[in-house]
Parts: C-alpha cells; sequence; structure tokens
C-alpha cells in the first residue's frame, strides 16, 4: 500500500468507498492499512450542533443543520404520518384521533411480512401494500383486542369468585 498516496486521500477526507475505488482495492483493506498507518483526517471539518437536538455532529463535512438520530426520527414520524393518514386518520372502533403516538397497526388476519414499527428504512411502495393490511386502532382498541383477559369465561368466573389474597 503506498502510503503517501493513502494519506493524502484520507486527509482530503475521501471516505474509505472511495479510496478503495480510487486504489483499486477493498475497504477492508484500506482500513486496515489507515488503522496500521495511524492517519488521521484532518481537523479542517465543520462541526456544529442539531438544531432540533442540540447534540454535537462531529466531523460535519456535508454541513447537515440535523444529526443522524433525529434524521431518523423525522424520516419515521414522517411515515407514520402518511400511513395514519392512507387508513382514515382515526381508529375504526371508536372513531379516536389525536396524538400519532397513540395510533397503532393491528393486523386482523396476522397475514403479516414485517412490523409496521420497523419500516423506517423501507422505501413506500414497500410498506403501502403492509399497511393497507391493517386497521388503524387507538392504544386502548388495540390492547382490548389482544387482551386474554374478559375473553374466556372459566377464567372470569374464577377470578369474581376468587377468595384468596
Amino acid at each position: 500500500m503506498d502510503y503517501i498516496e493513502l494519506k493524502k486521500l484520507v486527509e482530503l477526507n475521501y471516505s474509505q468507498t472511495e479510496i478503495s475505488k480510487k486504489l483499486n482495492c477493498s475497504k477492508g483493506k484500506i482500513k486496515y492499512w489507515v488503522k496500521k498507518f495511524d492517519i488521521q483526517k484532518q481537523t479542517t471539518e465543520k462541526n456544529q450542533y442539531c438544531k432540533l437536538c442540540g447534540n454535537f455532529i462531529k466531523n460535519n463535512i456535508r454541513n447537515r443543520s440535523h444529526c443522524q438520530s433525529c434524521v431518523t426520527r423525522i424520516r419515521r414520524y414522517r411515515t407514520k404520518q402518511k400511513a395514519v393518514n392512507l387508513l382514515g386518520g382515526k381508529c375504526v372502533r371508536c372513531g379516536w384521533s389525536g396524538n400519532l403516538a397513540a395510533l397503532e397497526f393491528h393486523h386482523p388476519n396476522d397475514d403479516k411480512h414485517f412490523t409496521i414499527s420497523n419500516i423506517s428504512n423501507k422505501s413506500w411502495n414497500v410498506v403501502m401494500p403492509e399497511i393497507l393490511k391493517c386497521e388503524l386502532l387507538c392504544s386502548n382498541c388495540h390492547r382490548i383486542e389482544h387482551t386474554k383477559y374478559g375473553k374466556d369465561e372459566k377464567f372470569m368466573s374464577v377470578v369474581n369468585n376468587y377468595k384468596g389474597t
């Protein structure tokens, strides 16, 4: 590995992918030699704070105004907002509409390919068919739907007649 060329590319803030393409070798090899030679990026990168949470964004060479955590939170919220709007924006059982945090997706037929809460990195074209299989329920109605208490008459009879402490 040519130390001088590698050092120059690292100091110019090229990514490992870009360096591996320029030097025609694997990213693993680049990572190994950067560590072995103890090559550091130059400290001319712009550092700033996230406008949403105030956390420090280290080495902000792309000059972003939000940290990656906040970008993920924004993307997840916008996807959920779009999904809730697609299903009518209110609980199908009781009609409640309000804070998105209290609205949940229920698969009535248990034919889910993935859990809706894990959709942050999937495209809308993949997410939408799964959402259309769901009912939009408020948290209360969703808990009632999934409860095992109250549905079993034998269990409820024992609970109501139980004399223990």
